[in-house]
């Protein structure tokens, strides 16, 4: 996973060198759709922050790929529910406080998931090959 990466493509240029030909390398990176970052995203913004992850969709991490020289044989979405905890997108009472004078109807997304327990979560898994 490199979405801490703005910059993938040295991470990908360097898996390229040390893979033998004829190796695979499997890519696994939070997609897009995954509504753990989608919301995290989205409540740093309001409260005035950066949140500091660069999600990309498969087709521009398959390019990413194809540039350096793998070709991608397939890509795959892995979607599961997870356990939903509050503490993780409000860090305080004052957090809470603020969220719900910005932007009620998201504190009520967030009600609604903290009620439920979960989270639904997707990852993207590029299989691609030297």
């Amino acid at each position: 996973m490199a979405s801490d990466y703005l910059a993938k493509e040295y991470i990908l240029s360097e898996a390229f060198r040390v893979l033998e030909t004829e190796g695979f390398f499997l890519y696994a990176d939070y997609s897009p759709d995954d509504e753990h970052w989608k919301l995290r995203t989205k409540i740093r913004a309001k409260l005035g922050e950066n949140c500091g992850i660069h999600i990309e969709g498969e087709k521009k991490l398959s390019e990413k790929l194809k540039h350096v020289g793998l070709s991608v044989h397939e890509v795959k979405f892995i979607r599961f529910n997870a356990e939903f905890r509050l503490e993780r997108y409000l860090r305080s009472r004052n957090e809470i406080q603020r969220l719900k004078e910005i932007n009620l109807g998201l504190w009520k997304h967030l009600k609604i998931r903290e009620d439920s327990g979960k989270i639904e979560r997707e990852f993207v898994l590029l299989i691609s090959r030297k």
